[in-house]
């Protein structure tokens, strides 16, 4: 994956979390100032019915780190590899006989035969051999006489 993919993800994450987290930080900012030469004793509390009104609610507090969890799961995890499979059933319907093919298990060959999920491969041996459409891992131009790698 690209790295700018990955940082956009990234930031898209770390957007959504402050912006779930960010009510709690609120209530911190508007908390009024005790003087410096005021003791500790004489502060006023921060509690009764205007502290209680600004702390978010219990349920909330619970579901907000969930939620953020969930996004931060969805943009690295779960959207890439929906669009991985996407490109891989748009180049699974698009192979023809005589296009260079990298199988998943390492073997270079050109394809010789299709079925709606079988695909007939030919080595540069001439040896042949039946696999899955979901076997083939790369398609291209010349694969078998340059060696490239998926």
């Amino acid at each position: 994956m690209k790295k700018s993919s990955m940082l956009k993800r990234l930031m898209i994450a770390a957007v959504l979390a402050l912006s779930v987290i960010g009510g709690n930080f609120a209530a911190a900012d508007s908390a009024p100032a005790v003087p410096a030469d005021v003791p500790v004793a004489q502060a006023p509390a921060s509690g009764g019915a205007a502290g209680a009104a600004q702390q978010p609610g219990g349920l909330v507090g619970m579901v907000a780190p969930i939620l953020v969890m969930f996004a931060i799961f969805y943009f690295l995890l779960i959207m890439p590899q929906n669009k991985r499979m996407k490109e891989q059933k748009l180049m699974h319907s698009e192979l023809k006989v005589g296009d260079d093919v990298l199988l998943n298990s390492g073997f270079l060959g050109k394809v010789v035969g299709i079925t709606d999920s079988v695909v007939t491969v030919e080595f540069e041996s001439g040896s042949r051999a039946k696999v899955l459409k979901s076997a083939v891992a790369k398609k291209g131009k010349n694969l078998i006489e340059t060696g490239q790698k998926a």
